[in-house]
């Protein structure tokens, strides 16, 4: 047992895959990960929703810039002075109230569609684990290696997927990423032959030619099924299990999607485990 365990994980894939050799060599790829990485004096949970793409920000100003010129429209409009009976008074009281009211949606529509980019997400909270933290032993039930196979057959995907049971012996949270910073699963373990790439965004589906991890999934998941994450990089931890009781247990599965055209044979990374009791 280990505050730290490591697993290596292997899918292999057999079958009518590409030929190796005809294989252009690939750039060293970028780790793909859901979250910005954190900082040494980062120590809070992050999400993907703590950064702003560029065209949801533009979007957002967008929407401020016609709320704006709403307003100074709505503004310089002129009502109409009414010398006439108390009716004619109520209805110019009543545009007053109207022009109030669409000043007040536009507002709410433009909070509408600003505000998600400020909220965080549920899922896949990455976390630096702190400096401070009190390690618990773990268990990896996998003992090591972790070992999944499928067959390529044309350019439809097949899955491969291998189950883990991780145990603290006292009350833990458990946080988990690759052994580097590359979370790739890459062609007979050299980064420069190929390899499937770490799924991207949050938790869906897998695309083909991509691997993820799901907790407490079902005996036989599909790869369609919307319960895969990223496996992060080093530096990047995702918080796995938050809050075990001494004794408990929670189940992992890595999953593989692939078709014809990788070169079938072994895909592998290394996962690493960090037990730590909770604040």
């Amino acid at each position: 047992m280990s505050a730290s365990p490591e697993t290596k994980i292997t899918f292999e894939f057999s079958g009518s895959g590409a030929n190796p050799e005809s294989m252009v060599k690939p750039q060293t790829p970028t780790p793909t990960t859901e979250t910005p990485t954190p900082t040494s004096s980062d120590t809070g949970l992050f999400t993907s929703s703590d950064s702003l793409s560029a065209g949801s920000l533009i979007v957002g100003l967008s929407i401020c810039l016609l709320v704006a010129a709403s307003v100074v429209i709505f503004k310089n409009i002129k009502q109409p002075k009414m010398k006439t009976s108390g009716v004619s008074k109520n209805f110019s009281l009543n545009k007053g109230i109207f022009k109030k009211f669409g000043i007040f949606i536009l507002f709410v529509l433009a909070t509408g569609a600003i505000l998600p980019n400020f909220l965080p997400e549920e899922e896949s909270a990455s976390a630096l684990i702190p400096e401070d933290a009190v390690t618990v032993a773990l268990t990896a039930g996998a003992n090591g290696s972790l070992t999944g196979e499928a067959t390529l057959s044309g350019t439809t995907g097949r899955l491969a997927f291998a189950k883990e049971t991780l145990t603290c012996t006292d009350a833990c949270s458990i946080y988990m990423s690759s052994a580097t910073t590359n979370n790739n699963l890459n062609f007979g373990g050299d980064t420069t032959k190929g390899w499937i790439a770490a799924k991207s965004g949050t938790r869906s589906a897998l695309a083909l030619n991509t691997w993820g991890y799901a907790v407490k999934a079902s005996e036989t998941p599909a790869a369609t099924a919307s319960i895969w994450s990223v496996v992060p990089a080093k530096g990047n931890e995702v918080i796995i299990a938050n809050n075990l009781e001494a004794g408990d247990s929670v189940e992992v599965t890595f999953g593989a999607y692939a078709n014809n055209t990788i070169p079938t044979g072994s895909y592998t990374n290394t996962i690493v485990y960090t037990a730590v009791k909770p604040n």
